[in-house]
Formats: structure tokens, sequence, C-alpha cells
């Protein structure tokens, strides 16, 4: 039997192809993401079924539309039967693992083996000491959903975040991704990483 390609799935929340030099975007340096496009498989021609990154995210894993999948809002949680990519890659013999926002709006896995969120970020964070941030800087505020004005989330002020950067979720996904690459063997693998920010 043929070697079969392992498969690297890389999403960034609210990243359109325009923000990257790959995408044509000549003001902007993305070396990293301008080389994974030029050696592996850059898709050209996407388009969103629904603006809403839950449903268009399970519109990705189903090949489904939202209204067959019943999720069509923000917090609409993806349903146990349905059958995913994940599920039939996992049939196939690869090994299946995410890492990021997946938006299943529950803790089910949906066919994969390994599944790290933001839960997972948290109790990362609780379970190591913090550094003091400079005395007197303005940070963002925590985003409160649907409470916040649109300015907060949007961080009209541009203010930064009030982390150090190893302590960021996007920092903790990418380790924890470049952990699994490190450790697989030779069983294909298929690897979901997404981010957040």
């Amino acid at each position: 039997m043929a070697q079969r390609p392992n498969l690297l799935f890389i999403m960034s929340d609210d990243h359109a192809a325009h923000a990257m030099g790959c995408g044509g975007n000549a003001q902007v340096r993305t070396p990293a993401l301008d080389r994974l496009a030029s050696e592996g498989v850059y898709f050209e021609n996407n388009f969103c079924q629904m603006p809403i990154c839950t449903a268009s995210r399970q519109c990705i894993l189903t090949g489904k539309l939202p209204h067959s999948i019943d999720v069509p809002f923000l917090f609409s949680a993806l349903s146990d039967g349905e059958y995913t990519l994940a599920h039939h890659l996992r049939g196939q013999g690869y090994d299946t693992v995410s890492i990021g926002k997946m938006h299943f709006n529950s803790s089910l896995h949906h066919g994969f083996r390994v599944r790290i969120d933001e839960a997972e970020h948290c109790a990362w964070l609780r379970n190591r000491p913090r550094r003091p941030l400079p005395e007197g800087m303005r940070v963002q505020p925590e985003w409160k959903p649907f409470e916040d004005p649109a300015s907060v989330w949007l961080n009209s002020e541009t203010l930064p975040v009030p982390f150090y950067d190893d302590e960021m979720q996007g920092t903790y996904f990418a380790q924890r991704a470049a952990e699994y690459l490190q450790s697989v063997g030779n069983e294909p693998f298929a690897l979901w990483l997404s981010f957040y920010e």
C-alpha cells in the first residue's frame, strides 16, 4: 500500500486569505505560512457557507450545510450523531488530533482521538506561576460576550492583552502541536490546529 500523506489543517479565527503573502498581500510578511502554502496544498477558491464561525467550522468538518446539521447559531452544538471528516480519517487508520478552537460547544470529540482546547489552556495557566505585568500598564479587559460594546471586543484602544507571549493561548496550542508532531511514528496523522486569535 502506498504511504498515505499526513494532513495538517491550520485555521485561525477571522483570518482572511488576503491577510497573507501567499494570498496576494504585498504588505504583510508571513514567511512561514507562505512556505507552507508553497510546499503543501493551498486552496484559493473557498467559500464560507455562513458568516458565523461555529457553523462554518462544522460545515467544513461534516461537509454539510448549517441547516442540515442544525448548527445555525454561534452557541449551537454539533450533534453526537454527525459523521465528521475526523471519523472518516480515523476509520482509514489516521491518528486524529484536534488542538485549539473547534467550537463544538460541548465536550464531545467528534472523531478526534485527542482534543485540546480552551479548557486545557486555562487549566495549564492555573497550574503555573504568573509573572506580574509592569506596574500601571493598561491592558485590554477580559471580554464579556454580548455584554461589552464592540469597541472592547475589537480593542479600539489597541491595548495589549494581559499575558506574556509564552502564556498566550495561541502559543500554548502551537507548542502542543509541535510536541505532537515530534512524537508521531509511522502511522499517518490528521492534525487540526486552530487558533482563536
